[in-house]
């Protein structure tokens, strides 16, 4: 089956190394390091792209629904509303 995807060619590794227990052990890893990563990622955007911070906002803030929402009946012109984890890690 790996013959059916590119992986080796792209990313240069064997496509049977791409599994969910190899992923999980990779965000574990980078887990503590988050901030930072956060941190680093924007502040290059900043410089590489010249984005003009004193009118940037960077709002984080979690946002829950609830109820029924197929995607079929959303409004394309808007955030698709799905099931996911908020930042603020609720569980409610």
């Amino acid at each position: 089956m790996s013959g059916t995807w590119a992986v080796e060619e792209v990313l240069g590794i064997e496509a049977g190394l791409l599994n969910d227990d190899r992923l999980a052990r990779a965000l574990d890893a980078i887990a503590p390091h988050l901030e930072h990563i956060a941190g680093t990622v924007g502040a290059r955007a900043i410089g590489e792209f010249d984005i003009k911070v004193s009118r940037l906002h960077w709002d984080m803030t979690s946002m829950s629904v609830h109820g029924a929402y197929p995607a079929e009946g959303q409004d394309e012109g808007f955030p698709v509303i799905g099931y996911g984890h908020p930042k603020d890690r609720r569980t409610d």
